[in-house]
C-alpha cells in the first residue's frame, strides 16, 4: 500500500496508467530475408524513445538503389508515417520508417513526461497508438512488396 511518503518512478507511474504495455515483452530488434521478396528486412527499437522502426534493403541491381526516401521516385512507396530513412548499409541500401509521428505512442516519451509531470498526459496518452512488433513486421512486409513491385514495373520497360 502507498503512503503520502511514497515516491514513484516514472516507470511504476506508467504501469498505473497504461495495463497493457507490449513492449516489454517484444524483441528490440530482428533480421531476416523476406520469403516473397528475397530482400532483407529489420526490425529495431528507437533506444531513445522505445518506439519501432521498419526497414528493407535493396541491392545495387535495384532501379531505386541509392534514391533518398524524399526523392520523387518514390512517390509510389507507402509506408507508416511514410519513408524516414536511406543509407547504404553492408552493401544493402535500406529504406525505413519510424512508429514516431503524430498520434504514435512512444514508450519512453512517456516515461520522460511523467518524470516531468506533464498536465497533458492523460489526454495524450489516451489519444497515441503504441505501433506493436506484429504491426511493424506486417509494414515491413508490405514495403518489402512494394519495393519487389518497383523493381519488376523496371524491368518490364
Amino acid at each position: 500500500m502507498l503512503d503520502d511518503t511514497t515516491t514513484l518512478t516514472p516507470e511504476q507511474k506508467l504501469k498505473l496508467l497504461i495495463a497493457n504495455r507490449p513492449w516489454e515483452t517484444e524483441p528490440n530488434n530482428a533480421e531476416w530475408v523476406d520469403e516473397d521478396t528475397g530482400y532483407k528486412c529489420r526490425i529495431q527499437r528507437n533506444g531513445d524513445l522505445g518506439h519501432l522502426c521498419g526497414y528493407v534493403g535493396i541491392t545495387k541491381a535495384h532501379p531505386l538503389w541509392g534514391k533518398h526516401y524524399s526523392d520523387d521516385e518514390m512517390e509510389n512507396i507507402d509506408a507508416h508515417g511514410g519513408l524516414t530513412h536511406s543509407e547504404a548499409q553492408g552493401g544493402i541500401w535500406w529504406f525505413g520508417f519510424d512508429c514516431s509521428h503524430a498520434g504514435d505512442l512512444s514508450p519512453k516519451m512517456l516515461i520522460h513526461m511523467l518524470d516531468r509531470e506533464h498536465t497533458n498526459l492523460l489526454n495524450f496518452s489516451r489519444n497515441e497508438v503504441y505501433r506493436t512488433w506484429e504491426y511493424v513486421e506486417r509494414e515491413v512486409r508490405e514495403l518489402s512488396a512494394q519495393l519487389r513491385m518497383e523493381d519488376n514495373l523496371s524491368n518490364q520497360i
